[in-house]
């Protein structure tokens, strides 16, 4: 093995070019190319150029984007808590794909707000990266964007960048730039889907230095994440329109909000769900990653695709022993707690044997 990899080093096999090349035929290409054509908008790609587009905290390619950060989070920490003063069927059909098909579920907070944290980051993250190309297009790959979405990103980098301004104005310009990213499609989306803004930034995020693109499975999360923050905005829409109709929501929504979160109408939102449908289809027919791989030195496994050397794992299984032990005697004071071990090892015997011990649901409780 060894001496293959020599080899294919001398030979530079394992080298790749900078820009991107699309595959002579379909064989070569990969599972998401083949059924996504989006090799198609990467032709001629400076694919490290593309990659340095995507903002994060340790790289953030958007200068503002701390501050972009800060805004979105506070932003989203405030719509949830105004999701529960629409009414239930209004939120019924927010959370709906289609209106004909009603979830009984309405659309609603997440319980937990680092979920909120966690979905706000990578709409965030979608939004600096239309403004960084808006601003510096990487060559060969043309992000289209309508004139009125184009003007509310600039509205919104002037915002964020002016220390003067009122702390609720980055959060107003904030939910009009995503309004309308998900309500003002440009020519070139509609004549061709391809041209999606989302769509261009998966490209990005999933893009391998190589080339080569990410397993199928990796996508649907990606795409996840954003559409609650999505929905969210439409609910903040439906509350500052409905005034405009006499102070009904249903009215608001059907007019102002339905046709760009549902799957009827040409917009950034139907081709994300479109997307999500097909890697999450692409990713039940992918054969899984092995569990454990090691290296050719066998000096460090893989366990679900995250690398760990053989010493610290070892290291680390003594080390965990050693403080569970050390919490259990600091838990029980010095006091001998050997026989309540013993009685719950006892206890989850799985056989026949272990069965007149096992714990129950409640003490009267007899069935076994």
């Amino acid at each position: 093995m060894l001496e293959i990899e020599h080899t294919a080093a001398a030979c530079k096999l394992l080298e790749h070019s900078d820009t991107f090349t699309i595959a002579s035929n379909a064989r070569e290409k990969s599972a998401v190319f083949a059924q996504s054509r989006w090799d198609e908008l990467l032709d001629s790609v400076d694919i490290v150029a593309l990659s340095r587009t995507i903002s994060t905290i340790e790289s953030p390619t958007y200068p503002l984007f701390e501050k972009l950060r800060s805004t979105g989070r506070e932003y989203y920490q405030e719509v949830s808590k105004s999701i529960a003063k629409l009414p239930v069927l209004v939120r019924r059909y927010i959370a709906s794909s289609s209106s004909s098909n009603l979830k009984d579920k309405p659309f609603h907070c997440p319980q937990e707000i680092k979920t909120v944290i966690k979905d706000s980051d990578r709409t965030l993250q979608f939004i600096a990266f239309l403004i960084v190309n808006h601003k510096a297009p990487v060559d060969s790959f043309s992000i289209p964007l309508h004139p009125y979405v184009s003007a509310k990103l600039a509205d919104l980098h002037t915002a964020l960048e002016n220390d003067s301004s009122p702390e609720s104005a980055p959060k107003r310009s904030f939910h009009q730039a995503v309004w309308a990213i998900l309500s003002r499609p440009s020519d070139e989306y509609i004549q061709n889907k391809l041209m999606c803004q989302f769509t261009c930034f998966l490209i990005a995020t999933t893009l391998k230095v190589s080339g080569c693109s990410v397993r199928a499975d990796v996508i649907p999360p990606i795409i996840a994440e954003p559409q609650w923050c999505f929905r969210a905005t439409a609910c903040e829409e439906i509350l500052k329109s409905q005034g405009e109709f006499n102070g009904d929501p249903m009215l608001a929504y059907t007019t102002c909000v339905q046709r760009f979160i549902t799957d009827s109408q040409p917009v950034l939102f139907t081709t994300l769900r479109q997307n999500m449908n097909l890697f999450k289809a692409l990713s039940h027919n992918q054969q899984g990653l092995p569990r454990f791989n090691w290296n050719i030195e066998r000096t460090i496994v893989s366990i679900y695709g995250f690398p760990v050397t053989v010493s610290s794992f070892i290291d680390g299984i003594h080390g965990t022993l050693k403080t569970v032990t050390y919490q259990i005697e600091r838990l029980f004071r010095g006091c001998p707690y050997q026989d309540v071990l013993a009685a719950i090892d006892t206890a989850t015997i799985p056989n026949h044997i272990g069965q007149p011990n096992w714990f129950r649901d409640r003490p009267t409780n007899t069935d076994i």
